[in-house]
């Protein structure tokens, strides 16, 4: 199964767009393939192992960059 994660500062764009996902991958029987959730970019760290992706939200593309460098992530 891929975990991804969107993360956004605030968390209500991305909190949203994760749910809108969540219905379509029930909507079309992913559920066993892909599973999506919300993580504050802040927690990012934190949850590195837990998930094969990260989905950033635009505005976060300087925090990223940091973020690569800080912990050496190949994009």
């Amino acid at each position: 199964m891929i975990k991804a994660a969107i993360c956004c500062g605030g968390g209500f764009s991305s909190t949203t767009m994760a749910e809108h996902i969540k219905k379509g991958i029930e909507t079309y029987g992913l559920s066993s393939e892909l599973s999506i959730e919300f993580c504050p970019f802040l927690l990012a760290s934190k949850k590195i192992d837990a998930y094969d992706i990260f989905i950033r939200c635009p505005h976060l593309a300087r925090d990223v960059k940091k973020f690569n460098e800080r912990y050496r992530i190949i994009i």
